[in-house]
C-alpha cells in the first residue's frame, strides 16, 4: 500500500482554519517542528512568528508501563494546546507527518516509524487470523535438516556396503527465514 504524499500548503489552511474554530479558551497554535529531542519532545517554531516552543510533549500521560504518542517528522506541521498552568508549555494534537507511533501497556510495546519499520513486543502477534499456522523459527529448522542430512550421508545399504552416491549439503537458517520478519 503507497502512503500518499502530504500537500503542506492544504495542512496549514487546515489547521489554522482549526485554531480559528477552537476559539480563545486555550492557546491553540500552529507550528513548525524544527527538532526532535532525544526524550521524544520537540521544538518548534510557531507560524506567525512567536517565541519557539522548546521540549512540546508528545506524551500526555505516561508511566513506565502505560503510553501512547505521536513523535512529528523535522519540518512537519503541528497542532498544540498551550498548558492551562504554564502558556509556555504545550503539548501535541496532531502531526502532519509522524516520525513514530508508539504506544505502550502492560503487555505490549507497539511502535511504527516512517522508516517502514513496525516493532511489536508481545507475548503473541497473530498476523491474518492465524490462517498459516505459527511463523518457522529458521535456526531450528536448520538444525533438524543438518541432523537429518548428516545421518543419511552416514548411512551404508546393507546389501553393498556402499555409502551414499551423492551426499547431500548442510543447509543455513536463511534459506528459510524472512529477513523482513524477525521473532
Amino acid at each position: 500500500m503507497a502512503v500518499e504524499s502530504v500537500d503542506n500548503a492544504k495542512v496549514l489552511e487546515f489547521l489554522l482554519a482549526l485554531k480559528k474554530a477552537l476559539g480563545t479558551t486555550r492557546q491553540i497554535i500552529v507550528a513548525i517542528v524544527d527538532e526532535i529531542n532525544d526524550d521524544d519532545t520537540f521544538d518548534c517554531t510557531p507560524i506567525g512568528g512567536s517565541a519557539k516552543y522548546l521540549s512540546v510533549q508528545t506524551k500526555l500521560e505516561q508511566t513506565e508501563k502505560n503510553a501512547f504518542y505521536i513523535v512529528p517528522e523535522k519540518g512537519s506541521y503541528v497542532l498544540l494546546a498551550s498548558a492551562i498552568t504554564d502558556e509556555q508549555q504545550a503539548f501535541l494534537l496532531y502531526a502532519s507527518n509522524p516520525l513514530k507511533i508508539v504506544w505502550i501497556s502492560p503487555k505490549i510495546e507497539f511502535k511504527a516509524s516512517s522508516n517502514g519499520t513496525v516493532e511489536v513486543n508481545a507475548d503473541k502477534v497473530v498476523f491474518n487470523k492465524g490462517a498459516n499456522g505459527g511463523l518457522v523459527v529458521a535456526d531450528s529448522l536448520a538444525s533438524f535438516f543438518n541432523d537429518f542430512i548428516a545421518n543419511y550421508n552416514a548411512h551404508t545399504h546393507a546389501s553393498s556396503g556402499a555409502p551414499v552416491a551423492i551426499p547431500l549439503r548442510n543447509v543455513v537458517a536463511s534459506q528459510f527465514e524472512n529477513s523482513k520478519i524477525k521473532h
